[in-house]
């Protein structure tokens, strides 16, 4: 918003770092086995891993699965809904 009233400057990427990997996304239907090779095989990479969901009420479902899945790691979660009236 700042960038677009003249406050400050937008930056734009114009070619991704070097030795980025792209980004690949599947879509199917829900099998945890998947998701939990698919975040193990990302993990053995030291990679960083975005398990999304289509709706901010599954959030916690979200959560506890992969707290059960994965015990040891760290969940966080996070969602843009702003309060109301903003």
């Amino acid at each position: 918003q700042m960038s677009l009233s003249g406050i400050r400057d937008t930056s734009t990427i114009r070619s991704p770092p070097p030795m980025r990997k792209p980004t690949v996304s599947y879509v199917q239907e829900f099998d945890e086995s998947i998701v939990r090779d698919a975040i193990e095989r990302e993990l053995a990479r030291e990679g960083q891993v975005f398990y999304v969901v289509p709706r901010i009420s599954q959030l916690e479902e979200a959560s506890l699965l992969l707290t059960k899945i994965f015990p040891e790691l760290k969940v966080v979660q996070a969602h843009g809904r702003m309060p109301r009236g903003k």
